[in-house]
Order: structure tokens, then sequence, then C-alpha cells
């Protein structure tokens, strides 16, 4: 999923990766934010994530 720079806080446009999702042991988690989804688009990415993660029919 493409997020243009002018719909969030980073420097350049950024792309969302929801088919792509990776689990993360406790030590090696992410610290710092790049930034972070709009609100705007979350139902988006909701839907995104549950189509990756096969808890919806294509």
């Amino acid at each position: 999923m493409r997020i243009p720079v002018a719909e969030s806080p980073l420097r350049e446009d950024s792309v969302a990766l929801c088919s792509q999702i990776r689990t993360v042991p406790i030590e090696h988690r992410i610290t710092n934010s790049s930034g972070s989804v709009p609100e705007s688009r979350t139902k988006e990415v909701d839907e995104a994530l549950r189509y990756g993660l096969g808890l919806i029919d294509p």
C-alpha cells in the first residue's frame, strides 16, 4: 500500500508491505518510530493485513 509523503510525517513516499508480515523477538524490537500510517488509511491497512494473514477471501 503506497503512502504518499503528503499523507504522512515521513520525508519521502513510503510503502507498507502488508503481505510481508514478520515476527520480531523482544530483544530486537524497534525502539524508534520513523512515522505512522495516517488515521484516514488505517482501515485500508487493516483490510490488507487480514488478507495477508488469510483471514478473508481474495
